[in-house]
């Protein structure tokens, strides 16, 4: 079985001085609702919905 993962978007988002990646509030909304799934990677975060997943 093969996994296929369909990335909607990618978002570049400023770091703040702790190294965290800053979100809009209605990403971090989401994410804790299980509509879309955040993934970071360096200075990126992949943004996935729940359905393509």
């Amino acid at each position: 079985m093969i996994l296929v993962i369909i990335v909607e978007k990618v978002v570049i988002k400023r770091i703040d001085p702790q190294g965290r990646i800053v979100l809009p509030i209605s990403f971090r909304r989401l994410a804790k609702s299980g509509e879309v799934v955040l993934v970071n990677l360096g200075d990126r975060v992949l943004i996935y919905r729940e359905s393509s997943l």
